[in-house]
C-alpha cells in the first residue's frame, strides 16, 4: 500500500462501514479507527466516531470494582516485593545483614 493513498483504501470502510456492498446489512458493517503520523488536508479530517454505552447496571459495577481491586492489590504487593528487594540490596551493600 503507497502511504499517499492509504487514507483512500480506508475510505469506504469509513463512509460506508462496509467495503464490498454499497447498501451492507447492519452486521456486516464495522467500526474503524485510524492513526497517522501523516499531516491530513481538510477534506480528509472530517470524519470522526462516536461510542455510546449506556449506563452500567449493578452487576457490571461490580464486576468493575472487583477488577480494580484485584489490580490494585497485585500492584501493591509487587510494589512491596520490590521494595524489600531493594532495601535487601541496599543493607547488604552496607554490610548490615
Amino acid at each position: 500500500m503507497v502511504i499517499a493513498v492509504s487514507l483512500q483504501s480506508l475510505h469506504p470502510l469509513l463512509e460506508d462501514g462496509c467495503i464490498e456492498e454499497e447498501q451492507p446489512e447492519a452486521y456486516k458493517k464495522v467500526a474503524c479507527v485510524a492513526i497517522s503520523n501523516w499531516a491530513l488536508d481538510p477534506a480528509k479530517m472530517n470524519r470522526g466516531i462516536h461510542v455510546h454505552r449506556g449506563v452500567p447496571d449493578v452487576n457490571e459495577l461490580e464486576e468493575s470494582a472487583k477488577l480494580v481491586f484485584t489490580y490494585l492489590t497485585y500492584m501493591m504487593f509487587t510494589f512491596i516485593f520490590a521494595f524489600l528487594t531493594f532495601l535487601i540490596v541496599v543493607l547488604e551493600t552496607e554490610n548490615r545483614i
